[in-house]
């Protein structure tokens, strides 16, 4: 009997374990570092190219996207013409600067990672790439077209897919390249070089892709930051060792993205649970709400007033009632007086018209060789027009274990339903299980149901 019993917690828990949700991708929740003085620029990346810090907002183009990075969301680079523009952002003349940044890629390619550079010749511009000699190292470049030109190959490669930390810091006469928190490399020029031009700071691209071997980035670069002064060593590890708690935003939304696409899709029309998002004023000054926005297809509700305080929060639930079948997406904004406004977190999910009556079956224990009474699912055509089925099909472990007859034919009317019926038949001892997968075009095909035994 207690045998029995553990079998059955373990069939629903292995049940269980065929509809969960879809992980959602969470900011990491430890304790940011607070920003070290004199950012000119912020570009964390988070689902849009807004400049938190400056007035240089990004301008996306190709196929640029945003997907989980080091901290939150981070820009997402296909090597096929993605890029990001930020204006005269990096304009730094003589004067010292940093800009640093996470940087993941697997290429072997010359790549172009970041530069602000007007002509792919020697001039007024600074730049890294990834190095195809030195195959997944980088390549650091400072110059003022009057030979004081600093080229640094870094000794340690980073092509690996993990995220490193990148720091190119021009203080005086010398570059220097830290790579997570170290120094790898420094070069020095007789003279400050002048590295002004017209050109806009670009990620992704460069002047050069093309022409000297240098091609479009395949990778990510998350918290892109520009510094009007050179960061010191110290101040570039603790960035390093702040790791994906990330440095502290004045308006932090966590998650900063927001998935409603579940193993399962949802129904068109149809509502469900609201999932919460915090928003915190990671500021000095009370932060100043203005407006709150989803659009119709998230609704939200929320217990934010329009003033919060330093270190408070507050919470905005959003939900998800699609108005049609696919991927649906949208964006939850929060406009406020604090730089970067308004702030955001993305918004996904999916939706079908194909209603299914369960999403699991548990046959429990049946004799191997004999069969078990059929179980159903109904499937039901919730759209205004007909529905067509394109395969109901069994696959998994053990396909040859179970067995299904339908009534559903090639399609459905509107309103109306059909139903599967579902055998099993173990062939051997243990847990048996499989999935029934139907093709249809109501939006978020396949559907998948659970189907599971225990072979006794």
């Amino acid at each position: 009997m207690k045998n029995r019993s553990r079998r059955g917690v373990l069939l629903i828990s292995v049940l269980a374990s065929c509809v969960l949700f879809a992980a959602v991708n969470l900011e990491a929740q430890g304790a940011c570092l607070p920003q070290p003085r004199g950012v000119a620029d912020w570009w964390p990346g988070d689902g849009n190219a807004s400049d938190m810090q400056g007035p240089h907002n990004g301008v996306v183009q190709g196929g640029l996207t945003f997907a989980p990075g080091f901290v939150g969301p981070a820009f997402t680079f296909d090597g096929a013409g993605a890029a990001v523009k930020f204006g005269q952002a990096g304009d730094f003349g003589t004067s010292d600067f940093t800009v640093d940044f996470w940087l993941s890629t697997t290429s072997d390619n010359e790549d172009a990672v970041i530069e602000k550079r007007a002509s792919c010749s020697h001039g007024q511009f600074y730049g890294i790439r990834t190095d195809r000699w030195r195959t997944g190292h980088l390549v650091v470049e400072t110059d003022d077209g009057l030979g004081n030109y600093v080229n640094i190959s870094t000794n340690r490669a980073i092509n690996n897919g993990a995220f490193y930390l990148i720091a190119l810091v021009r203080q005086g006469t010398t570059t220097s390249v830290y790579i997570d928190g170290v120094l790898d490399s420094a070069m020095s020029t007789l003279a400050v070089a002048n590295v002004s031009n017209s050109a806009s700071l670009s990620a992704g691209e460069s002047i050069c892709d093309h022409l000297d071997g240098t091609v479009p980035l395949t990778g990510q670069l998350d918290e892109i930051q520009a510094f009007a002064r050179a960061l010191s060593a110290a101040e570039i590890k603790a960035i390093y060792e702040a790791g994906s708690a990330g440095q502290c935003k004045n308006v932090l939304l966590s998650p900063t993205a927001l998935s409603f696409a579940p193993a399962y899709p949802r129904l068109v029309g149809v509502g469900g649970p609201f999932r919460p998002v915090i928003l915190t004023n990671n500021g000095t000054a009370d932060l100043t709400i203005s407006k709150i926005m989803s659009g119709a297809e998230f609704p939200r509700v929320h217990n934010c007033s329009a003033s919060l305080a330093p270190g408070a929060s507050c919470t905005i639930q959003v939900g998800f009632k699609p108005k049609d079948k696919g991927t649906r997406t949208g964006t939850l904004y929060v406009a406020d007086n604090a730089a970067g406004s308004p702030h955001r977190v993305s918004l996904s999910g999916r939706a079908t018209y194909v209603g299914v009556s369960v999403r699991g079956l548990n046959f429990g224990d049946q004799g191997v060789g004999t069969t078990s009474a059929a179980q159903k699912i109904t499937l039901t055509n919730t759209a205004p027009t007909a529905l067509t089925f394109t395969g109901i099909q069994l696959a998994g472990r053990q396909p040859q274990d179970f067995a299904q007859t339908n009534d559903c034919g090639t399609g459905l009317a509107p309103g109306a339903s059909c139903t599967i019926s579902v055998t099993f038949s173990p062939t051997a001892l243990g847990l048996r299980r499989v999935t029934a997968v139907i093709n249809d075009d109501g939006g978020s095909s396949p559907q998948k149901v659970c189907l599971q035994g225990y072979g006794t």
